[in-house]
């Protein structure tokens, strides 16, 4: 058995993280051509978003693959800053990462707080 240090772990995070943007993107091109640009341009949307996802204290993957597709369908959820209904949404801490993706549900397909066609 052995023991894996701090800065050992951190050295990883950096190919951890590539290597699921890399992989989200290729899903999310495939699944929402429409909502992330192709090459360079689309890696670096989806490693913004993956960056405000885990700002806003979404971690697990399963989490951060949620709100990526919700990025890729929704317009607004695209913004920086991200516009203030949906702020204050992913905001509420105090709440489970899965309540606050299920309210930001709510809101972009019953609310219709975006132009995406599955609105309403």
């Amino acid at each position: 058995m052995f023991t894996l240090r701090q800065d050992q772990v951190d050295a990883f995070r950096p190919v951890l993280l590539a290597e699921f943007v890399g992989r989200m993107m290729d899903r999310l091109r495939k699944d929402f051509p429409d909502g992330v640009p192709a090459g360079p341009e689309g890696r670096r949307a989806v490693g913004d978003w993956t960056e405000d996802a885990r700002r806003t204290g979404l971690e697990q993957e399963a989490d951060v693959e949620r709100y990526l597709e919700l990025c890729a369908e929704f317009p607004d959820l695209r913004r920086r800053p991200a516009p203030p209904w949906a702020a204050a949404i992913l905001g509420r801490r105090a709440r489970p990462p899965a309540d606050r993706l299920r309210d930001l549900e709510i809101e972009l397909f019953f609310h219709r707080r975006t132009d995406s066609p599955r609105a309403g």
